[in-house]
């Protein structure tokens, strides 16, 4: 399985972890990682028997995750406005989805049943059409801004406050980023006087 996940072009590995009763551990994917798998491992899957998924399940399974790259990449990821039709052909695609996961446990997958199904597939097909119409598409929902914030709050503690007042001088240190981010550095002007220069140094040093 970790060489089938390496050869999808992600970074999967799987080991033991120690001091337990074998308990197995794995490498968690990127989000671009996660996007890549999404693209590749469908095709993959349809191409030959693997040892670790069941033969009369594999392509039901690799239709899964086809459908549902589809239903990410094509309308999750749109940047233009969601129209109604957009938003009841995601409510139709993601339905149909949750159905054929279904279809996949009463084959007999574990995994696979309704008791399986997580609240956010509910979400996903109920009520989040209706919010990317409602807010023209899924750009106002990403937490990008508050990551990259809580990224600079945490670099800021662990390397540049003396953690005795560590809230106030994060927040300190936020407003004064703040106040210079419309200034930009000015580029140095270079002008190269010497075009041997550097073809000189070396043949000195090779003297020497």
């Amino acid at each position: 399985m970790q060489d089938f996940f390496q050869a999808c072009g992600v970074s999967f590995k799987i080991w033991v972890m120690p001091k337990t009763n074998n308990k197995l551990d794995w490498t968690s994917l990127s989000g671009n990682e996660k996007k890549k798998l999404l693209k590749t491992l469908p095709e993959k899957l349809r191409a030959h028997p693997y040892p670790f998924i069941h033969e009369n399940t594999r392509l039901m399974v690799a239709d899964l995750w086809s459908d549902f790259a589809s239903i990410y990449f094509d309308i999750l990821t749109t940047s233009t406005e969601v129209t109604e039709e957009l938003s009841n052909s995601l409510f139709t695609k993601f339905c149909k989805w949750i159905d054929d996961f279904v279809q996949v446990g009463i084959r007999g997958r574990e995994g696979y049943g309704k008791g399986d199904i997580t609240p956010y597939m509910h979400i996903v097909a109920y009520h989040l059409p209706y919010l990317l119409s409602f807010h023209s598409g899924i750009k106002p929902f990403t937490g990008q801004g508050l990551e990259k914030v809580n990224d600079d709050l945490k670099n800021l503690y662990f390397k540049r406050c003396n953690k005795m007042f560590a809230a106030s001088q994060t927040l300190r240190a936020r407003f004064r980023k703040s106040l210079t981010r419309k200034y930009r550095p000015v580029k140095r002007v270079y002008t190269k006087k010497s075009k041997t220069y550097w073809a000189n140094l070396k043949r000195k040093k090779s003297v020497l």
